[in-house]
């Protein structure tokens, strides 16, 4: 199965099992298709001009290729099948960003390159799924299953970021999961967190610090309840072991044998009148 081959599974469909209503099929239609339309504009502008606004649609087009039971089972097929090598590799990008925007959609969680018009689309989404059925299982080529249950999936991290606004975060720990040909990186800081690194600046520059410790600061994203996601265009350093952390000398025990010990003769000076008087009240 072809990473662009995905199924929406939907249940609790208002109609009999196979079946969609055409409204509630042209409302989802339609938000599933801004979605894509407007990663694939998204991943144009990140790396630059040269692509043709006809030629991104094109790429990012959405066909409806079967319905079928168990449930209702929408079969989507994913870009254009004569697709350029040239080409190649941004449909196969843009499709790995849609899988992750529902997978987002599923978790709560906003991947950092989601601009708002990307958010605003994936929320579009939300609603219309929400129209369609009470659950929703979407199976995609690479084998993944994502599961949403739209009337309770979060809205918040999805909302528009204000104006002027950069929030900054940084982390420590462990440099993992390297992809450098999306610039992804991850961190797993000292107690076990994960931490996503997107649109990492010169990731090749950047490999030779996999599995050491690093410090990572850029712009955050952050979970519904406030907890940071992910840090985009961050800057990585190289981040040494606190000495505190690190173990102590061997210890030379001929020279903690040679130090003098207690002094016998040392201790309380006590008359015997007062030692007396301390045996008689440990012995009442």
């Amino acid at each position: 199965m072809d990473l662009r081959d995905w199924e929406f599974r939907l249940s609790g469909v208002r109609a009999p099992d196979g079946e969609i209503g055409l409204a509630e099929l042209a409302t989802l239609s339609s938000a599933l298709q801004e979605l894509a339309t407007r990663i694939g504009r998204g991943a144009v502008d990140q790396r630059g001009p040269g692509r043709t606004p006809a030629t991104v649609e094109a790429l990012t087009r959405m066909r409806l290729t079967g319905l079928s039971s168990g449930s209702t089972r929408l079969h989507l097929a994913y870009g254009r099948a004569d697709v350029l090598p040239i080409e190649a590799d941004l449909e196969r990008d843009t499709a790995e960003r849609f899988i992750e925007i529902i997978e987002g959609l599923s978790k709560g969680e906003r991947p950092g390159w989601a601009n708002d018009l990307v958010a605003e689309s994936a929320v579009s989404v939300l609603e219309a799924f929400d129209k369609s059925a009470s659950n929703v299982e979407f199976r995609a080529g690479n084998g993944g299953v994502t599961r949403i249950e739209p009337s309770t999936a979060p809205r918040r991290p999805w909302e528009p970021v204000a104006s002027g606004v950069t929030r900054m975060a940084s982390a420590t720990g462990r440099l993992e999961a390297v992809d450098l040909r999306s610039a992804r990186f991850r961190i797993r800081d000292d107690v076990g967190n994960a931490v996503n690194l997107d649109r990492v600046p010169d990731p090749e520059g950047i490999a030779p610090l996999i599995n050491k410790r690093v410090f990572a600061t850029g712009e955050a994203t952050h979970g519904p309840q406030g907890e940071l996601r992910s840090i985009e265009r961050p800057k990585i350093e190289a981040a040494p072991i606190p000495e505190e952390w690190k173990p102590g000398a061997v210890a030379d025990w001929q020279q903690e044998l040679e130090k003098p010990g207690p002094d016998p003769e040392g201790g309380a000076d006590i008359s015997d009148e007062e030692f007396a008087r301390f045996l008689d009240a440990i012995h009442s």
